[in-house]
């Protein structure tokens, strides 16, 4: 569990990063330039309810970073 309120809960797994939402397309331009494989949580495919509703009311972002070494260096950046 990254974040509760008002008795709801935003979860992940042990791959998922926290960002602020605000900082979206700041993580989209560096992953490209940094050649970072990241699970975009808006893509087209791949978004949910529950990734949409997480980014309105906890006004962050959850990225999922396969590759270990990718994570580490995400995290480095952004965590």
């Amino acid at each position: 569990t990254f974040l509760e309120r008002n008795g709801l809960s935003l979860c992940g797994d042990d791959r998922d990063i926290m960002v602020p939402k605000k900082y979206y397309w700041d993580v989209m331009t560096w992953c490209q330039d940094q050649g970072i494989v990241v699970e975009n949580p808006f893509d087209q495919d791949r978004a949910t309810y529950e990734t949409r509703l997480s980014a309105m009311l906890f006004d962050v972002n959850l990225w999922r970073i396969r590759n270990e070494e990718h994570r580490v260096m995400f995290i480095l950046r952004w965590a």
